[in-house]
């Protein structure tokens, strides 16, 4: 709803109706509804219909299994690995189909308020960001700067 002080009227500039797996449009200025997108959110993979052409298509098929990732193009209509993910104790290890490699990617320590943050690549330890939790304020560190701020 904006407000307008020059004339003093509320106007609802768009109403926005989140309803079962579609999304209304509300506008004020033509006082129409109109379907955007009608999102069907199924057993892994989503169908979006889209009522300018009135077809049905699905976008990617997402096969969310034991530590990977599969996606499905309806172009070609093939599946395609595209990362396998092993999350193990503070670590995480990815595995690129392409290469036919494991590579760790980050080891992430999170312990009392600060995060840890190892980097396979340099093979060093970064507190990337120091977390201070106080009386109804965050003090932030930044390692690159070295210098702590008030966010909030």
């Amino acid at each position: 709803i904006s407000y307008s002080p020059f004339i003093g009227l509320c106007r609802v500039l768009l109403q926005d109706y989140l309803q079962c797996f579609y999304r209304i449009m509300f506008s004020a200025s033509t006082g129409s509804c109109t379907v955007l997108l009608q999102d069907y959110v199924q057993s892994y993979y989503r169908i979006m219909y889209s009522p300018s052409s009135g077809s049905y298509t699905v976008l990617l098929q997402d096969h969310v299994q034991s530590y990977y990732r599969m996606m499905y193009s309806p172009s070609t209509g093939s599946c395609t690995v595209l990362l396998q993910d092993y999350v193990q104790s503070y670590y995480r290890i990815m595995y690129s189909p392409t290469t036919g490699s494991c590579t760790v990617l980050l080891q992430d320590n999170a312990k009392s308020y600060y995060r840890i943050m190892y980097s396979s690549s340099t093979r060093s330890c970064t507190v990337l960001l120091q977390d201070y939790l106080q009386c109804f304020c965050r003090i932030m560190f930044s390692a690159s700067a070295g210098s702590c701020s008030i966010l909030l």
